[in-house]
This record gives structure tokens, C-alpha cells and sequence, in this order.
């Protein structure tokens, strides 16, 4: 799969964060975004989520525009630093609820809880998880369902030592099994099968 940016522009009030911007990105390998507080590096991802839709410009997906690829496929995953629960269900209830407004089917999650070391956890009110393991929760309902593009912003954050390093690894293999993954993360200094970029002066640029 690939993703083109056609002279891809977006603004924001008076001030643009991307302007007339040219790339394209194979899958295979994870595009790491780099950049200063402010650069745009979540207003990035969330066009490429479709969350947001550029000021100029097309985004295409393997030479579809988004919004044919949206409803054809909805096979996009975006993976947000903030753990969006409802806290008065259960981790269960919340994952199935999830599964139904998304549309999608209710597979490997048990599989997941495991790897997070969250199977004791399934039958109890997300109201009383601590921070960790909300964030915990909110990957296991954006990472069980499979993807074709996966959108990492700050994923890391509020994960202990254990945690991070389980889901970098999960990362990694993503992009072994050819999916397009996008990964925006200031804990992070490197990664094994990055492509680095970094968003400045409007513009995103390639460092390695």
C-alpha cells in the first residue's frame, strides 16, 4: 500500500502547517514525525486519518482520494494519548462497545488483555483503572481490530518500562506484515525500521 500527498496544504486560522507538501509513503516500514510543540505533527496524522481534511491539496490512498478510500475499506487506526473510556463500564462492556460503533467485529481482544496483562481486569469498571491502565485499555480498542493504516500519536505516554517496550515491538511486527504505521513519540529516540521525518517551516522533511 501507499499514501501520496499532492501539494497536500492545510491551515488553521491564519497560519498554515502544512503547505504544498509532495510525498509518498510505502508501507513496510514506519514513518517516524518528528518536530517541536506547535510543528503539526497530530494535525499530520489526523489527516491522513481523514479526521481532518487538508485546506489544499489531496491525500491519496493507493490512488484513491480519501473519501472513497474511507468508505470502501475503513481501515485506518488511530492510536490517540488520550485513553477515551466510558468509566462507569466495564473494560469488556467498553470493548464491546467500541467494536459495535465502529463497525467492526469482536476478535482477538482476549488476546490482547494478555499481553497487557489486563485478563483479571476484564469484568471491572474502567472508573477504577489507574492511568496506565486506561492508556492500556484504549490501545487494546484501537490495536484488536486489523488495519491496513496505523496512525501512533504519543502512544507511549503513561505506559510503565514493561508496557513500552511490549508495544514497540507490537509496532515493529506491524510494519514486517506490511502495514503502512505512523508514529509521532517524544520518548522515543529511535526505533528499528523508521524512516525519520520532522515537520518545519511548513514543510515536512526527510532526515533519514
Amino acid at each position: 500500500m501507499n499514501i501520496k500527498f499532492q501539494q497536500l496544504s492545510f491551515r488553521y486560522q491564519n497560519r498554515f502547517i502544512i503547505k504544498k507538501t509532495n510525498h509518498k509513503f510505502e508501507s513496510g516500514s514506519i514513518h517516524f514525525i518528528k518536530g517541536g510543540n506547535g510543528a503539526g505533527k497530530t494535525t499530520f496524522l489526523k489527516l491522513i486519518a481523514t479526521i481532518l481534511k487538508p485546506t489544499y491539496g489531496d491525500i491519496l490512498y493507493d490512488s484513491l482520494k480519501s473519501e472513497k478510500f474511507k468508505k470502501a475499506k475503513k481501515k485506518i487506526s488511530y492510536i490517540s494519548y488520550l485513553a477515551s473510556l466510558y468509566p462507569e463500564l466495564t473494560l469488556k462492556e467498553n470493548i464491546t462497545l467500541f467494536s459495535k460503533i465502529n463497525n467492526k467485529d469482536l476478535d482477538n481482544y482476549k488476546n490482547f488483555l494478555k499481553i497487557f496483562n489486563l485478563e483479571s481486569f476484564e469484568n471491572i469498571e474502567t472508573k477504577k483503572f489507574s492511568t496506565g491502565m486506561l492508556k492500556k485499555s484504549s490501545l487494546i480498542i484501537s490495536l484488536m481490530h486489523d488495519s491496513d493504516i496505523y496512525l501512533f500519536d504519543e502512544p507511549f505516554s503513561g505506559l510503565d518500562i514493561d508496557s513500552v517496550e511490549i508495544l514497540k515491538n507490537y509496532i515493529i511486527e506491524l510494519s514486517k506484515k506490511d502495514k503502512m504505521v505512523f508514529l509521532v513519540s517524544h520518548l522515543l529516540k529511535e526505533i528499528d525500521n523508521a524512516k525519520y521525518y520532522v515537520i518545519e517551516n511548513e514543510k515536512l522533511k526527510i532526515i533519514s
